[in-house]
């Protein structure tokens, strides 16, 4: 609902969007091809298309706020977006928007039940909750990795990686870095020094970051106040994505309220 709201469609569309979104988020950070899932890749691609390009229709007759009306109005020295590119920007964005922040969140209020000292510290010193989003982020990091095509020969770590070479950076892995965290596998809800890459680095850092944080931290405090709160199923499945890390369903119970 907060990413239909923040695009300008309709809210009741939400739950198409999030089916949208997990279709489409199969074909990113896979190494491994599931022909039998490409048909239903390509049309909800082709789906996705129609319905923000009605979207744009809609915008021309009827303009509201959002980001589809930002990205139709963008101009820099007399360049603007063609309809593709608006429609390409918007579907990554809301793909992103909704894959990471859902992991995050489910991904988050597991180590944390798991950590029931964590869950007590955070329900006890709600202050705390910014700095415990970010450790959330960095321990069980939902963008696990991107690529990258080196723009010129460069030496790191002793290795030669030469211009137009593909790279993969394992953003997790760098978030467990003993060279950079102090004690980096466990969780520490008030770490201090904790510049992670969770949203990416430099030019590519995730411009919904802000978003995310915002959400993220009225998620956990709202489930922090949940009394007895815990996992209903030993069989937990994650999802078969080696790029987006994070749960098919998190079951919960939780004792209501006296």
């Amino acid at each position: 609902m907060v990413t239909a709201g923040l695009l300008g469609v309709p809210l009741e569309d939400h739950r198409q969007l999030k089916a949208w979104s997990a279709t489409f988020a199969e074909m990113l950070g896979n190494f491994q091809h599931n022909p039998d899932r490409i048909n239903d890749v390509l049309r909800c691609v082709a789906d996705m298309t129609g319905y923000f390009r009605d979207a744009i229709r809609e915008q021309e007759r009827c303009p509201r706020d959002g980001l589809i009306r930002s990205l139709m109005d963008a101009e820099v020295d007399g360049s603007r977006l063609s309809e593709d590119e608006v429609i390409a920007n918007t579907i990554v964005t809301m793909v992103g928007g909704q894959e990471t922040t859902t992991n995050l969140i489910g991904n988050g209020l597991l180590t944390l039940i798991r950590t029931p000292e964590k869950m007590r510290q955070l329900r006890e010193q709600p202050e705390i909750i910014a700095s415990a989003v970010e450790e959330l982020l960095r321990f069980e990091t939902p963008s696990q990795h991107t690529a990258r095509i080196c723009k010129e020969d460069t030496v790191m770590g002793g290795k030669l990686i030469r211009k137009g070479e593909a790279v993969m950076a394992v953003m997790a892995a760098g978030n467990r870095d003993p060279e950079r965290f102090s004690d980096p596998d466990s969780l520490d809800l008030t770490r201090a020094d904790n510049r992670h890459l969770a949203f990416g680095w430099a030019a590519h850092f995730c411009f919904g970051a802000a978003l995310a944080r915002m959400e993220a931290r009225i998620a956990f405090t709202a489930l922090a106040r949940l009394d007895d709160i815990r996992v209903a199923s030993d069989d937990l499945e994650w999802r078969t994505n080696s790029g987006l890390r994070g749960l098919k369903a998190l079951p919960i119970t939780f004792k209501a309220a006296a």
